[in-house]
């Protein structure tokens, strides 16, 4: 006999803790308004229950979906074949204790993921829900990820990352090339990154950031500030630091991040410029120095 929509369990908890499921209507439209597609099978791998979604998703006409249907019925026909398309032995597959969710492709070429739940009863649970969405999401963030890393390669910065709660920090690849010292692995110690900052800096870096892990400051985004950090061959390189602060919901402090940007090259053509103008104005100094001397000695007779 086909279950009714009635007997499915759902998991809602009550201020109890308990497992309460709803009953009668409220059932009923929670199941009907999903957008995830349903599809129930009883203990005899009969059709018990459809939700509409389930024939929004894979557009199936009236009917194709009618309870008491048997599972090798539906698999006969087309219905079956979209539903289970790629999965060589349906019966055997869901009747597994380990269903691992497959993909099947959707008619407007959407990527629907087909899950199974075995329930109490001997029941079987499907759920088919399109990822598309979510993969097309994933995709943009990779592009975007790509984008982000090439940019701070072509700007020649490093990101910068301080879990606050756990005390670890997080750098890119690019500031362990800059310092020419081998990656130390994906995260290190706060402490472990102020060991590598130049000794005359440190205390200077740690008063720089320790307010804002500390919560006691307003501003959340920090000015850039510098030190250096030595390489194994005895020269520093110098790192602009800029910062913010990620908050929590209870506006605890919980992420410190930003970016490193390596202006060693900057600090020497600065300097060098310098250098170019001091001689530069203690030449022309000099210049009219003797062009003085020569004008008084020009006046005065001998």
């Amino acid at each position: 006999m086909a279950r009714s929509k009635g007997a499915i369990e759902s998991e809602e908890e009550n201020d109890g803790g308990e497992v309460t499921p709803p009953t009668g209507l409220d059932q009923t439209l929670l199941l009907d308004n999903l957008d995830e597609g349903l599809l129930l099978l009883d203990a005899e791998f009969c059709l018990s229950y459809a939700n509409p979604a389930l024939s929004r998703i894979f557009e199936l006409p009236d009917g194709s979906l009618a309870a008491g249907s048997a599972l090798t019925q539906l698999i006969a026909d087309d219905t079956g074949a979209a539903l289970f398309a790629g999965i060589d032995d349906v019966v055997a597959a869901l009747s597994g204790p380990d269903f691992a969710p497959h993909q099947v492709a959707g008619p407007d070429g959407n990527v629907i993921e087909l899950s199974c739940r075995a329930l109490p009863d001997g029941s079987r649970l499907l759920r088919f829900h399109d990822v598309s969405a979510s993969r097309r999401l994933e995709d943009q963030l990779d592009i975007q990820r790509f984008r982000y890393r090439h940019a701070l390669q072509a700007a020649d910065q490093s990101f910068f990352e301080w879990n606050l709660y756990s005390d670890r920090v997080t750098v890119s690849e690019r500031f362990w090339l800059q310092i020419q010292r081998p990656l130390m692995g994906p995260e290190i110690a706060i402490e472990e990154f102020f060991d590598l900052v130049h000794e005359e800096d440190r205390d200077f870096l740690r008063a720089t950031l320790e307010p804002f892990a500390a919560g006691e400051v307003d501003e959340l985004v920090g000015a850039a500030d510098t030190f250096r950090i030595p390489r194994p061959d005895g020269n520093s390189r110098y790192f602009a630091f800029g910062f913010s602060v990620i908050m929590s919901e209870q506006d605890n402090l919980a992420i410190l991040t930003g970016l490193l940007r390596d202006i060693t090259e900057t600090r020497m053509l600065r300097r060098a410029l310098i250098e170019a103008r001091d001689a530069s104005e203690a030449a022309n100094r000099a210049k009219s120095d003797f062009l003085a001397t020569m004008s008084h000695e020009i006046r005065t007779p001998m």
